[in-house]
């Protein structure tokens, strides 16, 4: 790691001081009837911070968290400094456990965790309310000298949430904690509900009644916003990584300026705004193919560290930035692999300076001299064959061949997993694919074939074209078939639903049928994805093959096993 990021924070209480951020920190009458606001401390301000939770399996239900790996986990990170942990509930087998721990060694005579303190977190939006309330404003009060800021509610707000509240109900729930504790108070949650962005709710309810905003802003996630363009194709390759990467943190500049616009803008000029949650994954778990990598992790924080420098000097920017995460969380599946550390507790790229005699983490495996990510040139061949040949044992002659691709899954390689299985069962030759339909997210799976540096251009299949497969499944889920196009510079969805059965010959009897269905059939199915022409539609795919449970209704998808053979397009 550079030393930007190594000493972000050191001196940043001084600057603060100089801009005037920690003079109201919050404090202060806030105009249009807000709170009057609890100064953040300057404690708060100057300590480097970062996301922590201690699970370490599939599944933290059923974890047994102990006092041992608490203590790992706190002494590994108070060595490289990070002295401010945000916690995102107040539970009493995590929160309270680490508030307990950190007492009792602020009392010892031989203390070995660095004086951390904590922005505590009170979970709402899942049930059980008012227990979780009681708990947090108790953990609070108990321990004020190590409690220094409470979290209440973690994205509940924003449009897209799971565990969706209404802003006056969380507001509520803010107000009945912030009554029953001294500390400033606030909610984390993304950008786009503080700023009231474009569908969000407007937020003035939770305004009222909070110390500061606390802000989540993640350019990973937002890879096909409008925001901003993560493949930057007008850039030459050898700089493509460098431009992406300066692309991601304007993107949290931008998030960061419309949220202090909307704030100015409805009377909370004195409310100030930090970074609640920001990161970079370090290897993909869903879908960052060409983004998460341990180097462009560090790239992230090198470039966020030089920014902070900035906002010591001066410039605009938030008071405080925390880390997501301090570890790997394998629970959460297809939102896995934040970590500084992998699950092992084996260092990253980004800390491995921090951090010399812990071991670097091989997952994946990464050094100074590793080259970053970025999205490539793509070769963007035209097609004439007659037969385009994605996934097919069967030779035709005078076809054109896909002879290297890689199965994805959208939800998680694991939960939402394709790949060729060899072996009895196969249509045509020795091998078949097998499709692990996901139930992790409530919005379905998909899975999709990615030939390896390739876009081919497919116009010639425009007019008199076909999609064709076969498939093999008992699943009960409706199904959505197609590919995926560039048009635009923007990447689009073409898909037909396939779910009823006798859609295109599909049947749901666990035998083989083969399909075929017509490329102008899939084109007027979507009359919202606009081009010049069907050719220009076809121009450039990057993504030949789809099948997806992609409901908006939030229905369950099914999870029996889809078995697929013979892919190919024809005309």
């Amino acid at each position: 790691m550079s030393i930007n990021f190594t000493n972000w924070i050191r001196g940043l209480v001084a600057a603060l001081l100089a801009i005037g951020l920690l003079a109201c920190g919050g404090g202060g009458v806030v105009p249009g009837g807000g709170v009057n606001g609890r100064s953040l401390s300057a404690d708060f301000l100057n300590r480097k911070a970062v996301a922590y939770s201690p699970y370490r399996t599939a599944n933290r239900f059923t974890e047994t968290i102990n006092d041992a790996m608490v203590l790992q986990d706190l002494q590994l990170l108070a060595s490289g400094n990070f002295k401010l942990i945000r916690l995102f509930d107040s539970s009493d087998d995590v929160a309270a456990r680490i508030l307990r721990l950190l007492d009792a060694d602020r009392r010892s005579n031989t203390p070995v965790l660095g004086g951390i303190k904590v922005m505590l977190g009170v979970s709402v939006g899942y049930g059980g309310e008012t227990a979780e309330i009681t708990r947090g404003i108790a953990l609070a009060n108990q321990y004020p000298e190590i409690v220094l800021a409470v979290s209440v509610g973690n994205e509940t707000a924003v449009s897209w949430s799971d565990h969706k509240l209404t802003p006056q109900v969380l507001a509520d729930y803010i107000k009945q904690v912030r009554t029953a504790i001294k500390q400033p108070v606030t909610t984390d949650d993304n950008w786009a509900f503080f700023a009231q962005y474009t569908g969000e709710a407007n937020p003035r309810p939770v305004l009222d009644v909070i110390d500061f905003v606390s802000m989540h802003s993640y350019p990973l996630l937002d890879k096909f916003s409008p925001r901003w363009d993560y493949q930057q194709l007008k850039t030459p390759e050898a700089g493509r990584a460098e431009a992406m990467m300066n692309a991601a943190i304007k993107q949290v500049k931008d998030d960061y300026a419309d949220v202090r616009s909307h704030l100015d803008a409805v009377g909370f000029s004195k409310m100030t705004v930090m970074v609640g949650e920001t990161g970079w994954k370090a290897d993909p778990s869903d879908g960052e193919y060409y983004r998460a990598s341990p180097v462009n992790q560090k790239m992230y924080y090198d470039k966020l560290a030089n920014w902070m420098t900035q906002i010591r000097n001066g410039a605009a920017g938030p008071f405080q930035m925390v880390v997501f995460a301090a570890f790997d969380e394998p629970w959460k599946g297809n939102d896995d692999k934040w970590g500084l550390f992998d699950v092992n507790r084996h260092a990253r790229l980004v800390v491995q300076s921090l951090y010399p005699s812990v071991t670097a983490s091989n997952s994946p495996a990464a050094s100074n001299s590793t080259a970053a990510l970025f999205y490539p040139d793509l070769a963007n061949t035209a097609i004439t064959a007659n037969r385009y040949s994605l996934f097919a044992n069967a030779v035709v002659p005078g076809e054109s061949k896909l002879t290297a691709l890689n199965w994805y899954g959208w939800d998680n390689g694991v939960a939402g997993w394709a790949g060729a299985t060899t072996g009895a069962g196969a249509l045509v030759g020795p091998d078949f694919v097998n499709v692990v339909p996901s139930t992790t997210k409530s919005w379905g799976w998909g899975v999709f074939i990615s030939p390896t540096g390739l876009a081919p251009d497919l116009s010639a299949f425009a007019s008199a074209g076909v999609l064709n497969f076969s498939i093999k499944t008992a699943y009960t889920g409706r199904l959505k078939i197609g590919f995926q196009s560039t048009i635009g510079g923007v990447t689009k969805d073409l898909f037909i639903d396939v779910g009823t059965s006798g859609s295109y010959g599909f049947a749901r009897d666990g035998a083989w049928h083969s399909l075929s269905i017509p490329i102008t059939a899939i084109l007027d199915a979507n009359p919202g994805v606009t081009a010049a022409s069907a050719q220009a539609k076809l121009a450039t795919i990057v993504t030949p093959f789809v099948i997806a449970d992609t409901h908006a209704d939030n229905a369950p998808n099914g999870t029996e096993p889809i078995y697929l053979d013979e892919i190919y397009w024809s005309k």
